[in-house]
């Protein structure tokens, strides 16, 4: 079944018209109900919600919207020239404009300029924007997926046992309902 756009193969979905009227019209937006009635079908109000949900509910259905979905959604990024190695790009250019040491400055009267601050050994005193620098590498981190994998490591297990007269033991604590 070729969808509009044209990168199915006949083996990848295979729909009525029917089927496919009512995919097709799930994806421009419509409920279940107006899907059905887009189709074709004919019914009162009940009859097309359960006729509709038993389309809605077709895997070969459910499969070419996932599949079609996946198509737009790259179509989508192409377009605009957005995919993940230019967003954790972006994030990189954001941390090392962050990271750019910027003089500390200050008004000195008697040359009547601005001069850059010193410390007590006379070096020169620098800033950098570290919480903007922080927060890039924490959306590259996120974007990357390194906090899921750190949480699943840190989940932990609660085991919860009920016994028969009411007592309830969660991780070695009794409570009992009276």
């Amino acid at each position: 079944m070729a969808g509009r756009s044209g990168v199915y193969k006949e083996a990848d979905v295979k729909l009525t018209a029917k089927e496919f009227a009512f995919a097709d019209a799930i994806l421009r937006g419509l409920n279940n109900i107006e899907a059905a009635e887009a189709a074709g079908l004919k019914g009162n109000r009940n009859s097309l919600a359960v006729a509709a949900q038993r389309l809605y509910a077709n895997g070969n259905i459910q499969k070419y919207i996932s599949l079609e979905l996946q198509i737009r959604e790259a179509e989508r990024r192409k377009k605009i020239e957005v995919d993940d190695l230019w967003i954790t790009e972006q994030f990189k250019e954001i941390y090392n404009r962050c990271m750019q040491r910027i003089p500390v400055m200050r008004y000195d009267r008697d040359a009547g300029q601005m001069v850059q601050e010193t410390n007590e050994a006379g070096e020169g005193v620098w800033t950098f924007d570290s919480s903007g620098a922080n927060r890039a590498l924490e959306n590259i981190a996120k974007h990357i997926g390194y906090y899921e994998i750190d949480n699943r490591q840190r989940q932990t297990v609660i085991q919860v046992n009920i016994q028969r007269n009411t007592s309830i033991n969660v991780q070695g604590a009794n409570t009992n309902e009276e």
